[in-house]
């Protein structure tokens, strides 16, 4: 799971909508919007907000984002290695 689809997840738990959290955080809606999308990154100060708004620790905020994050990683270089293998002159 990413980061932004677990922020979600935990704010839908608490019956939040992603106004009432990005007010919570005083910040935009869209912005709440766009980390739950994945096309913004929040800081880690915003990721201690959000976390303490949710009502979880850092820790739970980022449970399941390892896996998601250490999937990526393998696929990302396996891309990378075939793109490699692909240009290497023969």
């Amino acid at each position: 799971m990413a980061l932004g689809e677990r922020i979600r997840d935990l704010r839908e738990k608490k019956k939040l909508s992603q106004e009432t959290l990005a007010f919570d955080l005083d910040v935009h809606r869209t912005y709440v919007g766009l980390i739950e999308q994945a096309r913004r990154f929040p800081s880690m100060q915003m990721l201690i907000r959000i976390a303490e708004e949710l009502d979880v620790t850092l820790a739970e905020l980022f449970s399941g984002v390892e896996d998601r994050a250490k999937a990526l990683t393998k696929t990302s270089r396996s891309v990378k290695s075939s793109a490699l293998e692909t240009r290497r002159p023969q």
